[in-house]
């Protein structure tokens, strides 16, 4: 309803005429599911769709910091971190008479490669593991 004023400033309610359409709605390809979306519940991506998810995912963890090991079409294996020269760390163990084995047994637990596996499944869901 519209409301109008009149001189003495007393809303008057005027009706407003009330329209009624009738949609006549297409399907489209997208719109309409596959059998086995509709078994499942949840819509599967296309493997471009797959790709560019697993591209999206990589750009971000590279900025992070990790590198690309290996990678397919729907799975990466990520890694950051070194190895650790335990060459190095037995000389300077030996050198300051096994002070310097704190230090390496730290570096040996905490230290190193962390690497994860990153896979994209049929749905577009983004499976983060650590290896």
């Amino acid at each position: 309803m519209t409301e109008t004023t009149s001189g003495d400033d007393t809303p008057e309610a005027t009706p407003t005429p009330q329209t009624t359409e009738t949609s006549s709605r297409v399907d489209t390809p997208e719109a309409t599911p596959t059998p086995t979306q509709v078994t499942t519940g949840q819509l599967t991506k296309s493997a471009d769709e797959r790709k560019a998810i697993l591209d999206r995912t990589l750009a971000d963890r590279g900025a992070q910091g990790w590198r690309i090991e290996t990678r397919s079409d729907y799975q990466a294996t990520i890694a950051t971190g070194n190895r650790i020269n335990h060459v190095l760390h037995l000389i300077l163990t030996i050198i300051t008479a096994g002070l310097w084995g704190i230090v390496w047994i730290l570096l040996a637990i905490f230290g190193g490669i962390k690497r994860r596996i990153i896979t994209v499944d049929e749905y577009g869901n983004v499976v983060d593991r650590k290896i």
